[in-house]
């Protein structure tokens, strides 16, 4: 169903289009896109050999401006957000921290404040980890 199409033409495409193409997977197909778009977009935003954090923190004030001011407006996805938290364990390590980074295992061990630091980065103060998961 998308053979015939370049690359511009698919990242072009909205789900709607995808899911037109392909009513099975056309969602999920989508949904990969824009993880690689937000991908590339982050790669391109770092020059190499710089590493660039799309959040900011104290240790001791928990406030709004804790969380990222850099990249405001920007799409994020939850993955790469709790990936910030991550790389910042002496910031965040009380609520989020690796088990084996190795092998991609961490543990929240605060819920509450990861769900309430993903709302003030997506602008909803209502979230909590509920609605985060």
């Amino acid at each position: 169903a998308f053979q015939e199409l370049g690359g511009k033409e698919l990242c072009a495409m909205s789900e709607e289009q995808f899911r037109q193409r392909s009513p099975l997977g056309g969602d999920v197909l989508h949904a990969h896109l824009d993880i690689w778009k937000s991908a590339a977009w982050m790669k391109e935003r770092t020059s190499p050999g710089t590493i660039h954090y799309c959040a900011s923190a104290s240790e001791d004030s928990w406030t709004d401006s804790e969380v990222d001011s850099s990249c405001s407006g920007q799409p994020i996805h939850l993955w790469q957000f709790l990936k910030e938290l991550l790389l910042k364990p002496h910031s965040y390590g009380r609520f989020i921290r690796w088990l084996n980074k190795e092998k991609g295992i961490f543990k929240i061990e605060d819920s509450a404040q990861v769900a309430r630091l993903w709302g003030i980065r997506k602008n909803r103060p209502a979230m909590n980890y509920d609605k985060l998961s």
